[in-house]
């Protein structure tokens, strides 16, 4: 068997595995890449491409896909904690009695109770 035909073989064979178990890929993997991959073993790889530099390829992907998610929860994380500790604060205030929840310390905890609540439906929306 020649080096071609062995390559061949194992394209082949990565594209099966690949399109079989694709449903459970998608979950750990994203989607448009998993599919720009199956798109390329089938059109066929360079002779040079070797399953090293699929590998690699793969996980490099995967390390920005999971920094970037890092940094979006972070981003998130620093959302939350601003609106809550403005509407803790205004809660404070009012329960000490020191002012009224319809003053402007009322509009501040509805204000960051808003923000909560619209960060999160954009985050699972």
């Amino acid at each position: 068997m020649t080096g071609r035909q062995n390559r061949s073989t194992t394209d082949w064979m990565l594209q099966q595995f690949l399109s079989a178990h694709r449903a459970e890929l998608v979950d750990r993997c994203d989607a448009a890449f998993l599919d720009e991959l199956i798109e390329a073993l089938q059109l066929g790889l360079p002779d040079h491409a070797t399953l090293v530099d699929i590998t690699a390829a793969v996980a490099s992907h995967v390390q920005r896909r999971d920094a970037a998610a890092r940094e979006r929860l972070g981003r998130f994380a620093h959302e939350l904690r601003n609106h809550l500790n403005s509407a803790f604060l205004a809660y404070e205030m009012v329960k000490m009695g020191t002012v009224d929840i319809t003053g402007t310390t009322g509009e501040l905890l509805g204000r960051s109770l808003e923000g909560l609540r619209t960060a999160i439906d954009r985050e699972l929306a």
